[in-house]
Order: structure tokens, then sequence, then C-alpha cells
């Protein structure tokens, strides 16, 4: 416990500072870095993701839903850039205003709800959004989870897969398909369910080879995205998006981000100004 709560603190003051709010559910109350000890139906162990979720999620609701217009939940081994998720999402909502007003359907309310994250495969013709980079939900979408479907999806299941049961949740009792949050001209994913050195070398750490019984969860990801039709040119496939191509220009997140100075690493990698400038790391970044 004590190494995910240095994660945690790692997170609320690297990243977490560029949000408009932060809070963290750790089995520990620690006010000044927003950290709560948030109970919840069930054991404390990573088998009950999904009823932890599920308090969260109410938590958020009743404590802070009129306060914010988008809400976004992930692990602790999580890297989020909010600025880029804001420019994603405010792109996401326009594409789904201009698809409803090209269309014969009655004009949605604004903002539509929102639903989304990385898109991973689940079975020949499904896929669900993966927990790894996080998902996010804007205002409406939260309204409809914890008023509508927390209610009768698996209210009192113990379970780890809190991504997948989210995903189904939503779509069949909310009604709300997680969006398509890859660039649409690149077709690069924003959303990441690995670390950036694991993303860039990708094609040589896991070689997808479909004769192989068991072939890694992120070669299969890789064969799914690349399989996929383009968002700009539904007639063609994205194709292979590996090496430098695997990530797009304003990613929202990342994932396996297992130790506190690999978080702070990135943070000054990404903005730069963080470090004493005497610091090798420093006139390195320099």
């Amino acid at each position: 416990h004590s190494s995910l709560r240095f994660l945690a603190r790692a997170a609320a003051l690297t990243w977490g500072r560029r949000c408009d709010g932060f809070i963290a559910m750790t089995n520990q109350t620690i006010l000044s870095l927003n950290m709560l000890d948030l109970h919840h139906e069930g054991p404390e162990t990573y088998q009950n993701m999904w009823q932890k979720s599920r308090s969260i999620w109410t938590y958020l609701y009743r404590n802070y839903g009129q306060d914010y217009d988008l809400f976004h939940l992930g692990g602790d081994d999580m890297y989020v850039i909010p600025e880029n998720l804001k420019r994603k999402y405010s792109n996401v909502v326009q594409s789904m205003l201009v698809n409803t007003s090209s269309s014969n359907t009655t004009e949605a309310t604004y903002p539509p709800p929102v639903y989304m994250g990385q898109w991973l495969p689940h079975g020949p013709d499904k896929m669900f959004v993966g927990g790894g980079g996080g998902y996010t939900l804007n205002k409406p979408a939260l309204d409809v989870l914890v008023e509508e479907v927390l209610p009768l999806c698996h209210a009192h299941l113990e379970a780890p897969h809190e991504d997948r049961l989210l995903s189904n949740c939503l779509q069949s009792v909310g009604g709300i398909p997680p969006q398509d949050t890859r660039d649409p001209e690149s077709a690069e994913q924003t959303y990441h369910d690995t670390d950036p050195q694991s993303l860039f070398v990708s094609k040589a750490v896991y070689p997808y080879d479909p004769r192989r019984r068991r072939a890694s969860f992120h070669s299969k990801a890789m064969a799914y995205w690349e399989g996929l039709p383009h968002p700009l040119h539904p007639e063609t496939t994205v194709g292979p998006r590996n090496g430098i191509h695997a990530a797009a220009n304003y990613s929202v997140s990342f994932h396996k981000i297992h130790y506190p100075d690999f978080m702070v690493r990135l943070h000054v990698l990404l903005f730069g100004g963080l470090c004493p400038p005497n610091t090798g790391f420093a006139k390195a970044v320099a």
C-alpha cells in the first residue's frame, strides 16, 4: 500500500496540479494531497474493482457533479495531460453535433452524453473502453451512469474487469456508446494502455502472430487497431501504427507508469523548467 500511496502522491504533485480538480481514492485520507479513504461494498482487493469504481463515480456525482463538465477516472499508474483531454473532448463533441445535424434524427441537447477512452477488442465484433489510460465521462454521461445505469447493472457484483463492465452497462442500459478517440486524420491513438517506451517500440516488443495460442494482449490490440476503418476514409483500413506513429501528437494519457520517479520524469520532459537548472537532467532536457 505504501508504494501505491507514493504513486498517488506523485500524480497529485505533477499532472494532478494541471487539472481543474483532482482527487485520489486510497486507503488513507490525506487532505493536503486531496486523497480520500473511500468506502465501498465488498473487500479491499483488486478483484473488487467494479465496486470500487461504482463508489468513486457515485461520490463524484454527489459531491462534484455540478462543479465540472468533464470527469476522468483511472489507476494510480496513469499519466494524464489535462490540456489534451479538454482538446479531445471539444473535438469529439463538435464531431457528434455535426453528425447529428446532418442526419434526420431529432436534434440532440447540448452537450450530448460523452463516454470516451481507448478502444480495445472484446470478441470478434465488439469493443470496450480499456481502463489502463483511464476513461472519460462528461456531466450528462455521469448523470445517466449514476441515476440510471448503476442501480440496475451488476449492482452487487465483485469483479476486477470494471472497464468492460462499465462499457457494457453504459451501452446496454444507458444507451451511451464509446466515442472514437483516434486522431481523425492520422488514426493514431490518443489514450494508451502502456507506457511511452513500450508504445514506441511496440512492434519489436510485441510481435503479433495469429498462430500463437497465447499472443500478448497488447499485440492483439495492435492488430485490432490496424484493421479498423480509417476515420476519414472508411473504405480503407488504418494499417500499422507503430513506433513514433503509435501515439497522436495530442495524446491524452499513458498507462503502466509504475514508479513515482518515472511519473516525475515524464512530467519534466513534457513541461520543462521544473528541475533546478544545475541538475544533470535539467541540462539534458535543455
